[in-house]
């Protein structure tokens, strides 16, 4: 389960933004109200609306009439996962994170699944990032990840954590080509987060990870 920033677009315009708590291999549904003003700069014909989630979405045809008269339904479905090979190919060249809930000794973390269109690294943060402490809140990175999907990486933490909490899985570029991480040592110049293709948030994902000490006892 996570969240996720879903828009609703018209002929690729972004009408509306969300924020939605998907459960993971599930859909949710979401509810997006289009008004007269949405609609009155399209011309007359067939467009293409739908939602979009990083690297998911949900499309159909959207005839508009004349003036504001529409056949836009206020429901739409979204999965999470795309099972056209089209859209697979589609999610290539896009980056994502899958960071589920899981048992750690404190030292190493998963990250389930990593898109990497140009390489990169994935990042664990504290949950102290999403107030904007961004370098102080790393706790460890992974190597190098070529360019593509990468299933069940292993993240060392530089700094251990001892006790259960909720952390950040961020996915960064290796923009200056050496496949090496660069960000922090370089004053935040190079390797900056990839950023969701509809708005300028890092691309994230967060999971509960419990400290095997913590669920022992």
């Amino acid at each position: 389960m996570g969240m996720r920033r879903v828009s609703y677009r018209i002929a690729g315009n972004v009408v509306e933004v969300k924020s939605v708590l998907i459960p993971t291999d599930g859909t949710e549904t979401v509810q997006f109200n289009v008004t007269e003003n949405d609609t009155a700069g399209l011309p007359a014909g067939t467009h293409t609306h739908g939602v979009f989630a990083g690297n998911a979405r949900a499309t159909a045809n959207l005839t508009l009439t004349t003036g504001a008269d529409t056949t836009t339904p206020e429901e739409t479905t979204l999965e999470e996962t795309p099972t056209s090979e089209e859209a697979e190919e589609q999610n290539a060249s896009v980056a994502s994170v899958t960071f589920e809930n899981q048992v750690s000794n404190g030292t190493t973390v998963t990250v389930e699944s990593v898109t990497v269109p140009e390489g990169g690294f994935v990042l664990v943060h504290n949950e102290t990032i999403t107030d904007g402490v961004v370098l102080d809140s790393m706790l460890g990175e992974s190597d190098f990840l070529d360019s593509g999907t990468h299933q069940n990486v292993t993240v060392r933490l530089d700094e251990p954590v001892n006790e259960s909490q909720r952390l950040v899985a961020v996915v960064y570029r290796d923009s200056n080509d050496n496949a090496a991480y660069d960000f922090a040592s370089s004053n935040r110049t190079v390797d900056g987060p990839y950023t969701n293709p509809d708005s300028s948030e890092a691309v994230n994902d967060i999971a509960r990870i419990t400290v095997e000490s913590d669920e022992e006892q």
